[in-house]
Protein backbone atom coordinates (compact mmCIF):
# COMPACT_ATOMS: atom_id res chain seq x y z
CA UNK A 1 0.00 0.00 0.00
CA UNK A 2 1.70 3.09 -1.44
CA UNK A 3 -1.01 5.94 -0.11
CA UNK A 4 -3.47 6.06 2.33
CA UNK A 5 -6.52 6.58 0.10
CA UNK A 6 -7.29 4.49 -3.58
CA UNK A 7 -9.75 6.50 -5.19
CA UNK A 8 -12.17 3.35 -5.88
CA UNK A 9 -14.29 3.86 -3.46
CA UNK A 10 -15.22 7.62 -4.32
CA UNK A 11 -18.91 5.55 -6.01
CA UNK A 12 -20.15 4.31 -2.31
CA UNK A 13 -18.61 0.71 -2.69
CA UNK A 14 -15.48 -0.52 -1.37
CA UNK A 15 -13.38 -3.69 -1.75
CA UNK A 16 -13.21 -6.48 0.89
CA UNK A 17 -10.01 -8.79 1.41
CA UNK A 18 -10.03 -10.93 -1.68
CA UNK A 19 -11.66 -7.93 -4.16
CA UNK A 20 -15.15 -8.32 -3.49
CA UNK A 21 -17.27 -5.12 -4.27
CA UNK A 22 -19.67 -3.76 -1.82
CA UNK A 23 -21.81 -0.79 -0.56
CA UNK A 24 -19.88 0.92 1.74
CA UNK A 25 -23.27 0.51 4.21
CA UNK A 26 -22.78 -3.33 3.81
CA UNK A 27 -23.39 -5.35 7.08
CA UNK A 28 -20.08 -6.75 7.06
CA UNK A 29 -18.29 -2.93 6.41
CA UNK A 30 -20.25 -1.53 9.37
CA UNK A 31 -18.98 -4.63 11.49
CA UNK A 32 -15.34 -4.37 11.22
CA UNK A 33 -15.95 -0.19 11.09
CA UNK A 34 -17.59 -0.45 14.73
CA UNK A 35 -14.48 -3.11 15.63
CA UNK A 36 -11.51 -0.69 14.02
CA UNK A 37 -13.05 2.31 16.27
CA UNK A 38 -13.32 0.80 19.55
CA UNK A 39 -8.92 -0.93 18.62
CA UNK A 40 -9.02 2.70 17.88
CA UNK A 41 -10.19 4.07 20.84
CA UNK A 42 -8.11 1.34 23.12
CA UNK A 43 -4.57 3.10 21.28
CA UNK A 44 -5.80 6.02 23.35
CA UNK A 45 -6.33 4.34 26.34
CA UNK A 46 -2.96 2.82 26.31
CA UNK A 47 -1.06 6.14 25.25
CA UNK A 48 -2.39 7.23 28.86
CA UNK A 49 -2.01 4.37 30.76
CA UNK A 50 0.64 4.41 33.65
CA UNK A 51 0.02 0.98 34.70
CA UNK A 52 2.35 -0.92 32.16
CA UNK A 53 1.22 -4.30 32.63
CA UNK A 54 -2.85 -3.19 31.91
CA UNK A 55 -1.24 -1.53 28.88
CA UNK A 56 0.37 -4.69 27.53
CA UNK A 57 -2.84 -6.77 28.69
CA UNK A 58 -4.88 -3.99 26.74
CA UNK A 59 -2.79 -4.29 23.54
CA UNK A 60 -3.06 -8.00 22.88
CA UNK A 61 -6.67 -7.12 23.24
CA UNK A 62 -6.10 -4.66 20.77
CA UNK A 63 -4.30 -7.75 18.46
CA UNK A 64 -7.56 -9.34 18.72
CA UNK A 65 -9.43 -7.56 17.78
CA UNK A 66 -7.07 -6.65 14.16
CA UNK A 67 -7.67 -10.59 13.94
CA UNK A 68 -11.15 -10.01 14.26
CA UNK A 69 -11.58 -6.92 11.65
CA UNK A 70 -9.44 -8.90 9.32
CA UNK A 71 -12.22 -11.92 9.61
CA UNK A 72 -14.79 -9.81 9.38
CA UNK A 73 -12.97 -8.10 6.36
CA UNK A 74 -12.34 -11.29 4.37
CA UNK A 75 -15.51 -13.11 2.70
CA UNK A 76 -15.53 -17.48 3.07
CA UNK A 77 -15.64 -17.54 -0.81
CA UNK A 78 -12.43 -15.53 -1.17
CA UNK A 79 -10.57 -18.51 -0.69
CA UNK A 80 -6.81 -17.49 -1.15
CA UNK A 81 -7.45 -14.56 1.10
CA UNK A 82 -9.43 -16.34 3.42
CA UNK A 83 -6.69 -19.11 3.67
CA UNK A 84 -4.33 -17.27 5.64
CA UNK A 85 -6.55 -15.08 7.59
CA UNK A 86 -5.68 -15.13 10.97
CA UNK A 87 -8.87 -16.16 13.15
CA UNK A 88 -9.93 -15.38 17.10
CA UNK A 89 -9.91 -19.00 18.72
CA UNK A 90 -11.61 -20.15 21.82
CA UNK A 91 -8.23 -19.72 23.75
CA UNK A 92 -8.03 -16.25 22.91
CA UNK A 93 -11.35 -15.69 24.43
CA UNK A 94 -10.85 -17.54 27.21
CA UNK A 95 -7.72 -15.56 27.79
CA UNK A 96 -10.04 -12.56 28.07
CA UNK A 97 -12.82 -13.80 29.83
CA UNK A 98 -10.11 -14.63 32.62
CA UNK A 99 -8.36 -11.23 32.47
CA UNK A 100 -12.20 -9.70 32.95
CA UNK A 101 -12.95 -12.00 36.15
CA UNK A 102 -9.12 -11.30 37.67
CA UNK A 103 -9.95 -7.51 36.94
CA UNK A 104 -13.40 -7.80 38.15
CA UNK A 105 -12.26 -9.80 41.31
CA UNK A 106 -10.06 -6.47 41.83
CA UNK A 107 -13.24 -4.17 42.09
CA UNK A 108 -15.75 -3.04 45.08
CA UNK A 109 -19.02 -4.03 44.15
CA UNK A 110 -20.73 -1.63 41.70
CA UNK A 111 -23.64 0.07 43.22
CA UNK A 112 -24.13 2.95 41.20
CA UNK A 113 -22.73 4.30 37.33
CA UNK A 114 -20.06 6.69 37.54
CA UNK A 115 -18.56 9.64 35.66
CA UNK A 116 -15.68 9.06 33.85
CA UNK A 117 -12.64 11.30 35.75
CA UNK A 118 -10.14 9.90 38.84
CA UNK A 119 -11.26 7.16 40.42
CA UNK A 120 -9.00 5.01 42.47
CA UNK A 121 -10.91 1.67 41.01
CA UNK A 122 -7.86 -0.62 41.99
CA UNK A 123 -5.45 -1.33 44.65
CA UNK A 124 -2.73 1.45 43.87
CA UNK A 125 -3.92 2.14 40.42
CA UNK A 126 -5.93 5.43 39.41
CA UNK A 127 -7.18 5.86 36.07
CA UNK A 128 -7.13 9.71 34.86
CA UNK A 129 -8.96 11.15 31.74
CA UNK A 130 -8.62 10.31 29.22
CA UNK A 131 -7.83 6.55 30.21
CA UNK A 132 -10.75 6.64 32.71
CA UNK A 133 -13.05 8.20 29.91
CA UNK A 134 -11.41 6.29 27.15
CA UNK A 135 -12.31 3.04 29.11
CA UNK A 136 -15.89 4.35 29.65
CA UNK A 137 -16.11 5.36 26.21
CA UNK A 138 -14.82 1.66 25.12
CA UNK A 139 -16.83 -0.10 27.54
CA UNK A 140 -20.03 1.44 25.63
CA UNK A 141 -18.58 0.46 22.34
CA UNK A 142 -18.12 -2.86 22.88
CA UNK A 143 -21.44 -3.35 24.28
CA UNK A 144 -23.37 -1.63 21.90
CA UNK A 145 -22.48 -1.28 18.15
CA UNK A 146 -19.64 -3.76 18.05
CA UNK A 147 -21.07 -6.78 19.26
CA UNK A 148 -24.60 -6.14 17.31
CA UNK A 149 -23.03 -5.22 13.89
CA UNK A 150 -20.83 -8.49 13.79
CA UNK A 151 -24.06 -9.92 14.57
CA UNK A 152 -26.08 -8.01 11.86
CA UNK A 153 -23.41 -9.07 9.71
CA UNK A 154 -23.90 -13.26 10.02
CA UNK A 155 -27.91 -13.10 9.89
CA UNK A 156 -28.28 -10.49 7.06
CA UNK A 157 -25.25 -12.36 4.87
CA UNK A 158 -26.12 -15.78 6.10
CA UNK A 159 -21.97 -15.70 6.73
CA UNK A 160 -21.10 -17.84 9.82
CA UNK A 161 -17.33 -17.93 11.87
CA UNK A 162 -15.13 -20.16 9.47
CA UNK A 163 -13.23 -21.63 11.83
CA UNK A 164 -13.68 -24.43 14.13
CA UNK A 165 -11.67 -23.44 16.83
CA UNK A 166 -13.39 -20.13 17.51
CA UNK A 167 -15.67 -18.86 19.67
CA UNK A 168 -18.93 -19.90 17.34
CA UNK A 169 -20.26 -16.79 17.04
Amino acid sequence: MTRIYTKTGDAGETSLFGGRRVAKDNPRVEAYGAVDELNALLGVVVASLEDRALAERIGRVQQDLFVLGADLATPVEAIKASAWVPRVTSEDVARLERWIDEADGELPPMTALFCPEERRLLPGFTWRAPSAGGLSAGWCLSNGRSPSRPTSAFTSTGWAMRSSSGPGW
